[in-house]
């Protein structure tokens, strides 16, 4: 199970990212960069 799911399962709030960028590039880079070093982001 993915880390968003477990956490919402866990507490019962919804776990997700909004965002407006507009560039996909941007979003593809991210999850490279998470999937590679096994590291997330908190936009707080």
């Amino acid at each position: 199970m993915l880390p968003g799911p477990k956490v919402s399962a866990e507490t019962g709030l919804p776990v997700g990212i909004k965002s407006a960028v507009g560039d996909m590039r941007f979003w593809v880079e991210l999850a490279e960069l998470m999937d590679g070093t096994g590291r997330g982001v908190d936009f707080g």
